[in-house]
């Protein structure tokens, strides 16, 4: 491994929680980032109750700022060597010619700006 941190976003519940729970069934220390705290503390303490390591790692990756001091953080701590990229947000149940560019850019900000922000901090 490049390092001994994977960054699990959404982590909080679902997908998420079930990935941060199997890398860290898989040897990894878990950053697991959820925008709810108490969601957060509780994978990561599910985590540790079964044996493995984890941190609850509280962001909104869609906040460039936030998201880039968590990793920073994390990785002075221990070295990133995993990004996995669950979390989304509201999805709007409109048709597709209702869209309009605000709808646009909430998606855009959970499923391009969010990786980005973090996979840049992270990459160098």
């Amino acid at each position: 491994m490049i390092g001994n941190t994977a960054v699990v976003t959404g982590a909080g519940s679902g997908l998420g929680r079930a990935i941060a729970g199997r890398l860290a069934e898989d040897g990894w220390h878990v950053a697991v980032n959820d925008i709810n705290p108490d969601t957060a503390e509780r994978t990561a303490a599910a985590i540790a109750d079964a044996g493995g390591s984890a941190t609850a790692a509280v962001a909104d990756v869609t906040d460039a700022d936030a998201i880039t001091a968590l990793a920073l953080r994390l990785d002075a701590d221990r070295p990133i060597g995993a990004l996995v990229f669950n979390a989304t947000g509201p999805q709007p149940n409109i048709a597709f010619t209702d869209t309009d560019w605000g709808d646009v850019d909430d998606q855009l900000a959970f499923f391009a700006r969010g990786p980005l922000n973090l996979t840049r901090t992270v990459a160098p």
